[in-house]
């Protein structure tokens, strides 16, 4: 006999061997079923009015920088942080030698100091449930614009938001 009808018999004999063999069973079985939820923590940041105009002299008050969407399944809660680049509550023309500060609220709370290391506005012990709207607003004296450059007064604040 040549190898190929040896190994055709010898596959055709094992599968015989294995179709009579009965294979013995419970009456009973069981399967553990483990699903993990995956942790959200997340925020996202809608810009509003974040570009406008300064009239000298002239105040601006509760200007509505952004909507925030804060989402956390983290059973022991979450902090809400802000902080400035320009380290502090200032906005910087382009050569950074003039200020005008200014002062933002979170979620219409009272103003919050700013600086380059995050400060918290919101810490909670419970999970969200769903995305749930913050907000940001922006005041700036009238007294802080009068005798500046007439240019573009920029920052950025950053929100974080972390699981506990």
């Amino acid at each position: 006999m040549n190898k190929l009808t040896l190994k055709k018999l010898s596959a055709i004999a094992l599968f015989g061997l294995a179709s009579t063999t009965n294979i013995q069973a419970g009456t009973t079985g069981s399967v553990v079923i483990t699903g993990t939820i995956s942790e959200v923590v997340s925020v996202s940041v809608t810009a509003n009015q974040n570009s406008f105009s300064i009239t000298p002299g002239v105040a601006i008050d509760d200007q509505n920088l952004a909507s925030l969407s804060i989402n956390s399944n983290d059973a022991d809660g979450y902090t809400v942080s802000l902080s400035s680049s320009r380290n502090g509550s200032k906005l910087a023309n382009t050569a950074d030698d003039e200020y005008l500060t200014y002062s933002v609220s979170y979620n219409g709370g009272s103003d919050v100091s700013l600086s380059t290391t995050p400060t918290v506005v919101e810490s909670t012990s419970t999970q969200t449930s769903g995305a749930i709207s913050r907000g940001l607003t922006l005041d700036i004296s009238g007294t802080e614009s009068v005798g500046k450059s007439a240019e573009a007064y920029t920052d950025t604040v950053t929100v974080t938001i972390a699981g506990k």
